[in-house]
């Protein structure tokens, strides 16, 4: 599983992440980088989990944000997406996500979504942290 750090600053996000892919064992098979960078809208994407989905979904994501008209804009339409996988029938493939970029509205700002109770959070939904 991928492990992540997501910061938010007043005038940056800072996303890292290990680089490492596993077996089921927990063998490492190689490294490759885990981050979708969106230059032409300061954002970045990563996840964890599914194998499935975590190598899809972030593309999928990326095209969003890169239509959308803003970045704001397309964290509504990232929400809806997180929000949508629990009404897949019997869906049961893990997955974190987050996204970081600079919002027009609230600079700076981190998006995380779970579809697992995870510290609190409630699972399907997006939640943001900034900065203030």
């Amino acid at each position: 599983m991928t492990a992540y750090i997501a910061l938010a600053h007043s005038d940056r996000i800072e996303l890292l992440t290990d680089g490492a892919f596993y077996d089921n064992a927990g063998v490492i098979l190689g490294f490759m980088e885990k981050v979708e960078r969106i230059p032409g809208r300061n954002a970045a994407i990563t996840s964890r989990g599914n194998k499935g989905i975590t190598r899809i979904l972030p593309g999928h994501i990326r095209d969003t944000i890169e239509r959308a008209a803003s970045f704001d804009e397309a964290m509504l339409f990232v929400a809806y997406y997180v929000a949508e996988f629990k009404n897949m029938p019997d869906f049961d493939n893990h997955f974190e996500l987050v996204v970081a970029g600079i919002s027009e509205s609230s600079g700076p700002i981190i998006h995380h979504g779970s579809t697992r109770l995870i510290g609190g959070q409630e699972p399907f939904v997006l939640r943001s942290t900034k900065i203030g």
